[in-house]
């Protein structure tokens, strides 16, 4: 839940919510709240960039990198 190497973290800034998608409550996404854009990889090879503000669907086995760490979805 710390997306930075530093030592001191910020519990009071968000990096990233968890939210439903707007049409279909079943479908969970995972929304970028940082102002560095991470980069997501599916497990079947795919990439995608997530900017600040923009969201990807968490799906198992999706890996993101966000800059100074990176996890993968495991469901």
């Amino acid at each position: 839940h710390h997306l930075t190497g530093s030592s001191t973290y910020k519990f009071d800034q968000a990096n990233a919510l968890v939210r439903p998608h707007p049409s279909n409550i079943n479908v969970l996404g995972l929304c970028n709240l940082t102002q560095t854009s991470w980069s997501a990889s599916s497990p079947g090879g795919q990439t995608t960039t997530i900017s600040p503000g923009k969201t990807v669907r968490i799906t198992p086995g999706l890996s993101i990198d966000f800059g100074s760490r990176r996890g993968t979805i495991v469901m």
